[in-house]
């Protein structure tokens, strides 16, 4: 529980390098949101989180916090996504949009095989991270390779290299 107290102290306003802001906005209220995976949780409820597991935290106050949930915005909203919600989100929107992938992914019946490279590079430290505000609007192509991520990038121990491109996501602004 400290370590995700202390999570919350040092980065309140930054979703892994994924967002940035003009300057830092308003604090929460007494009384935030807290949502863990699209589910509303208690603010007690987040001792079970284990910190390890988090790949995103988003910290809405003020309009953007009331826009998006209403009166329970009021006090500022803190959203959580773990690791496995955002793999389960990316693997989906790559299986649609690769019938390579998703014959590999059926037939593997996971992504550990896979190496993932986006906008040509390689992802190796919070991938889940960093391929988190892909979505179909920003997706551009996915391709599978298979025996070419040595020379590339130096990679051996994956069998196949998921080319993923896309747009940027448009940079968040100082929350309203």
């Amino acid at each position: 529980m400290r370590y995700l107290i202390l999570f919350f102290l040092l980065f309140p306003t930054v979703v892994w390098g994924q967002i940035t802001t003009k300057e830092v906005g308003p604090k929460l209220g007494p009384n935030p949101l807290f949502i863990v995976d699209s589910v509303k949780i208690q603010r007690t409820d987040l001792k079970n989180l284990n910190p390890k597991t988090v790949a995103r935290v988003m910290v809405l106050t003020d309009n953007s916090a009331k826009k998006r949930y209403n009166k329970e915005g009021n006090d500022g909203v803190v959203i959580i996504e773990t690791k496995t919600f955002i793999r389960a989100r990316y693997i989906n929107l790559f299986r649609q949009a690769s019938s390579e992938y998703d014959r590999i992914y059926k037939k593997q019946g996971n992504d550990s095989i896979f190496q993932y490279v986006l906008n040509g590079k390689l992802l190796n430290k919070n991938v889940e991270g960093k391929l988190a505000e892909i979505n179909k609007d920003l997706l551009i192509s996915v391709d599978v390779v298979e025996g070419q991520l040595e020379n590339q990038f130096g990679v051996t121990k994956k069998q196949y290299g998921v080319i993923v491109k896309a747009k940027e996501p448009p940079k968040h602004e100082k929350a309203e």
